[in-house]
Order: C-alpha cells, then structure tokens, then sequence
C-alpha cells in the first residue's frame, strides 16, 4: 500500500474515532439481543439472553480489542504489510513455523465461515460507500487511475477485528458465534454511516476523488460513434460471427476488411483489464508483425488454435502464473519474451512457423522454471516422500511443522461459496480432474481465506498428498485427496489454464458490430 503524508493524517484521524463507533456497535448488538424476535427458536432465545448477560459487563473489554485489532491491521497494511490479513486467515501464530503452515482445525474453519459471512454483510449494508472511499483515498495518495485499493479501511479488515473482539468472550455455548450473528448487522450499518462521513470530509477539505480512467484503443482501426452500416461491417460481422463459433467462412472479405478485422480484435484484446500492463506491451509489440502474417496466411481468423492466438495467450498466461511485477523473476521472463519478439520481428517475412518456433521457446522456459521450483523444494518433497512411505504425520521440514490439510481441518470458504450445491455432472467432472492431475499443472484454490494461483510440484505415490506452490509466492501447501476433492466439490479448487483471448475478443467485436447496423 501507498503511504502519504495526506493519507496518514486520514488514517490517523478515522483510528480515533473508531473507539466509538465500536462502543456503538456494541450498543446496537444488545438492542438487537433484546428484540430478538419470538418466531426464533427457543434454544437460540435463550443463547442470546446467556450472551447478553456475558455481553454487558465485557463490552468494554469487546470494544477495545476490536479497536486495538484494528489498529494492528491498519499500521500494518499502511506499512506495506500484504500479509496482515493472510497471517489472520491462515491461523498463524506463535505456534506457527517460518512458513505459517499448520494443521486447520473444525474451530479455525467456523470462525472463517463467520467471518466471511460478516464480510458479505458489511459489502452489502455499504458497498457503494466503500467504494466511494477507495475514490477519495486513491486522490490522497494520487493514484488518478484507481489501479489498487488504498483504504486500509476495508470489510475484511472491520470483520477480522470484530472476529478478535468476539475472542473476549467464553468459548463455551457458541456465545461467540451468536456474537458474530448479531454484531455483523449492527457494524455494517455504523460503518455505513461512518464511511459515507468520512467521504463528507474528505470532500470538504477539498479533495476531488480519482476516477477510473477510460480505456483508449490502443491503435487498428477505430469505430466511429455512430456509424453508418457498411459492406464492409457486413463482412467484418460474418467473418467474426464465423471465427467465434469456430467454423471457417465460407469466403473471406477482400484484404482491406481482413486486415481490419485484424486490427479490432487487436485492440480489443489490448482494452482487456485482465491483462498485466507488462503483458500488454508484449502483445501490441505482435499486432504489425500479425498485419504481415495475415497478408500471407489466410488461416489466420479460420480457428482459435492458429499458433499466433496460442502465442498470444501463452504469453498472457505469464501473468498468472509469475510474482507480480517487479519481481525480479518476472522481469526476467518479460526481458526474454522481450528477446523472442525481437528475434521474430527481424525479418520482413512472417510465417507461421516462426510463431511456432517462438511459442514453443517459451513453452520451454516454463518447464525449466518448473524444474528449477522442484528443485528449490527438494528438501520438502524429500521429507513428504518418506511421511508417504512411514504413513504418519506430522512430520518436521526444516523446523516448520507441515501438516497436510484434510477433509476435517481443511482452509475454510466464504460461507455462500460453502451453500453452493455440486451437480452430478460437476462431480464426475470433479473425478476427472482430481485422475488427471500431474505435476506442473497449475490450479486455483482457495485457501487461507484467500484464492491463490498454485502449480502442483508433487503427489505421493498413492496419490493421498499433494504438494502446491503459490505460483506468486512459492509458499507451499501439502493438501490431501479427500480435502483437495472437497474444496473442487464446491468449487473452491479448479484447472487454471491460459484463456483463448481471441475468443473473448471475437465476441465482442461481433457486437460492435451488430449495434453499429441501423435497425
């Protein structure tokens, strides 16, 4: 997170007002045990008197741990600490080793279902405030194009705090949890109100809120705002509508058509918000050298598998599965996509096998920095192979204690991600996925209250563990079969595989065009 002078004293002045917002919030749980309705059970009527009587002579004590815990986050995250929440999520703590790996227990997995549940109450009670706020303090610390959220002040930091106020309270009779149940409403109202004052503010000290930009085309050809229908559109709508579906047109526009058609699926794959800025630039630098190949192969929009559109999602794929930028590791990988363009452009004649030859370099590069991961983990794939052979856990990896997750103290999920039900379709496609799972193939999971691009480094013969690696991190998680297929079972762990932009682009160009005809 950026830190500014203007953004400090922000901070500074919403941490002091926070002690009474939580003595207010305090206040509106017990009006709310106090009217809880009649129509509720009488196991739980009964549970909110047991908390209201505990609640009273401790909400000072609630109060002042969620401010305190606030705090703590915020100085964290204002000093550029990512993992302020991550720690809180995954469970780590003094008893965690250097990597925060550790065994999640049924507890551990209620309180992130809660906490999540609090999250989704807070984003609905004030989403359009909060967003509001990320305006206001990305013009503080003048990130005019919005491009990351610089409010410390966010849902999921309010909610851990309130999950550690909710701690000074017995653990017995799910005193806590009903806490959580009956505070979540109450703190997303107050934040609502606080966050839509602290805009009030912002603004009358003068500061003007950043706006997301609008993306301009980067070049190719441009569309008039209300243009007339044209053959050429015509053409250019039955050539993309063919090339979307798959199906090589029957007969291909004349060259100038073509090349434009060219030119917008283009620019439209560069307006793609998803892509990395670093991405971007390597891909703008293949759309002269695409112009060439187009006037010499005439395959070029007959199918998405065409080896330039494969190039082009290959080198999109980068992104997920590199250290964000400017990891050092990443800049190396841009500087040798860097070197293979240059090496594809320098001659003036463009073939489809020199994008092959180019693809495949890069193909190349992945399995090596595949190798070069299991290399760095070798110590820890040693020590799981002989746990695989001995059948026991835990074992000790370098003076971190590594427990593979299983079904029963498994990384919890948001609680509307947990109601989902699975299709039979959907589990046999499960079955599938969890058979065909090999080292190197990349997944995203979610895991320590987070979802993570992680590459599969290593399963056990009995293929009962498996060993991932945040592709952005190299952080590594030992996950068992029956917890790997429940996470997938609800859609919590999927195949992760380079998109076919082209396809993406195809579409919308298709509509471009479809909304330019007259009626």
């Amino acid at each position: 997170m950026t830190s500014s002078a203007a953004l400090q004293s922000f901070v500074e002045d919403e941490l002091k007002r926070m002690p009474a917002l939580a003595q207010k919030v305090m206040d509106d749980t017990l009006m709310a045990l106090s009217n809880m309705p009649m129509t509720s059970e009488a196991a739980e009527r009964f549970k909110a008197v047991d908390l209201t009587m505990t609640l009273r002579p401790q909400r000072q004590r609630v109060a002042a741990a969620f401010v305190e815990s606030l705090q703590e986050q915020v100085r964290r995250l204002m000093s550029g600490d990512r993992s302020a929440l991550r720690d809180q999520a995954s469970g780590a703590g003094p008893g965690a080793g250097p990597r925060g790996l550790q065994l999640m227990d049924e507890g551990k997995v209620a309180s992130e279902v809660l906490i999540a549940k609090c999250i989704d109450q807070i984003k609905g009670a004030a989403e359009f405030e909060f967003r509001e706020l990320t305006a206001f303090v990305c013009a503080l610390v003048g990130d005019m194009q919005v491009s990351s959220d610089h409010n410390p002040f966010r849902p999921d930091v309010m909610a851990h705090a309130l999950w550690v106020g909710a701690q000074c309270l017995p653990e017995d009779g799910g005193l806590r949890s009903l806490f959580m149940k009956m505070a979540s409403g109450p703190l997303a109202q107050e934040l609502r109100q606080e966050v839509a004052a602290a805009c009030g503010r912002l603004e009358d000290a003068g500061v003007q809120p950043a706006m997301y930009s609008t993306v301009i085309v980067p070049s190719g050809a441009k569309v008039p705002d209300k243009p007339s229908a044209s053959n050429a559109d015509t053409s250019a709508a039955a050539s993309s509508t063919a090339f979307e579906s798959g199906t090589k047109p029957a007969d291909l526009p004349a060259d100038p058509d073509y090349l434009g058609l060219l030119s917008r699926l283009f620019d439209v794959i560069l307006a793609d918000r998803r892509l990395a800025a670093d991405v971007k630039f390597a891909i703008s630098r293949l759309q002269a050298p695409a112009l060439k190949l187009a006037q010499v192969d005439d395959t070029l929009l007959d199918t998405h598998d065409h080896v330039l559109w494969l190039l082009l999602d290959r080198m999109a794929w980068q992104a997920e599965v590199l250290p964000e930028a400017p990891h050092p590791v990443r800049s190396a990988v841009m500087q040798a996509i860097s070197n293979l363009i240059n090496q594809l452009t320098a001659g003036s004649a463009q073939d489809a096998g020199a994008y092959q030859w180019t693809l495949n370099s890069l193909m190349t590069s992945e399995r090596q920095r595949f190798d070069q991961r299991r290399q760095r983990l070798a110590s820890v794939i040693n020590e799981l192979e002989a746990l695989a052979l001995q059948s026991t856990q835990p074992t000790e990896l370098a003076g971190t204690t590594i427990q593979a997750v299983d079904s029963g103290h498994m990384d919890t999920v948001p609680s509307q991600l947990l109601d989902m039900p699975s299709a039979p379709e959907s589990r046999t496609a499960d079955k599938r996925w969890m058979v065909s799972l090999r080292p190197g193939h990349v997944a995203r999971i979610y895991l320590s209250g987070q979802w993570v691009n992680a590459q599969l480094v290593w399963v056990d013969p009995r293929q009962d563990v498996f060993l991932w690696a945040d592709c952005r991190s190299d952080a590594v998680r030992p996950i068992k079969r029956q917890a790997l297929a429940l996470l997938q079972s609800e859609s919590l762990a999927m195949a992760h595989e380079p998109r076919c932009l082209v396809r993406a682009a195809a579409r919308m160009v298709a509509v471009q065009i479809s909304r330019n005809r007259p009626a």
